[in-house]
């Protein structure tokens, strides 16, 4: 695996948290308060940038993308669910993977069930890690993400009005369908895409891949807490 020398300390981040519920779990806010603090111990830039509640999880996160963009002078977004927990290990290796030159790269977090399973979209038939470590995805989870300033300045995508912002809004983030092979009554059968894979995609097609490094590892609350460790449930995601 090819060794990597990364300054971080000319990047800033965003730390871009929806709160659904109008709760952030004390696991997630104990790991930004950890961060923000080693952060100002190397002078690294940072904020926060948090919305509570919305029923409709798109329009959420394209507001907290206007956030980022234009209240908001860092240059690399870092999206934290509000039930994802990390120590800083795992957002130096995101923020170092961004630095080096991955517009969107990623650390998957266990499911909320048992036994521990990773939810991952792949890109490839035959997926594989690179001479980074890293795997090529076609989606996965928006819980723990960093995206450059750089890849919502390029992406084209419909814009639309909203009462409380001075200008539209760019729906990075939609809720979409694809086709499948299932057909009924003469008629292709339509498979749903959230608003993160539907992201994923998006971003693939104008040019910015996504990668996952599975070496970073997330705790993942809900009744209690799951901290399964992609690294070592790896037979998930890689084929022998």
């Amino acid at each position: 695996m090819k060794k990597i020398e990364v300054d971080v300390s000319k990047e800033s981040f965003c730390f871009a948290v929806p709160c659904y519920e109008g709760n952030i779990r004390v696991e997630t806010m104990m790991s930004l308060q950890r961060a923000a603090a080693k952060l100002n111990e190397m002078g690294i830039g940072h904020s926060f940038a948090i919305i509570k509640g919305g029923a409709l999880i798109h329009n959420v996160r394209n507001e907290l993308v206007y956030k980022f963009m234009n209240q908001s002078d860092c240059t690399t977004m870092v999206w934290v669910d509000a039930d994802v927990g990390f120590d800083f290990e795992a957002f130096q290796r995101l923020a170092i993977w961004s630095a080096y030159g991955y517009p969107i790269v990623a650390g998957c977090y266990p499911s909320r069930t048992m036994p521990t399973t990773f939810f991952v979209n792949h890109v490839d038939t035959e997926p594989k890690l690179n001479e980074h470590g890293l795997i090529k995805v076609d989606g996965t989870g928006m819980g723990f993400v960093a995206i450059k300033k750089e890849v919502y300045e390029k992406m084209d995508v419909l814009q639309y009005r909203n009462k409380v912002f001075p200008t539209p809004l760019k729906a990075y983030f939609q809720m979409g369908y694809e086709e499948t092979d299932d057909v009924y009554e003469g008629k292709p059968v339509m498979k749903s895409l959230g608003e993160d894979i539907w992201f994923f995609k998006e971003a693939a097609r104008q040019g910015f891949a996504t990668y996952i490094d599975p070496q970073i590892n997330l705790t993942h609350t809900g009744a209690w807490t799951f901290d399964g460790k992609l690294s070592e449930c790896i037979g998930q995601i890689l084929k022998p």
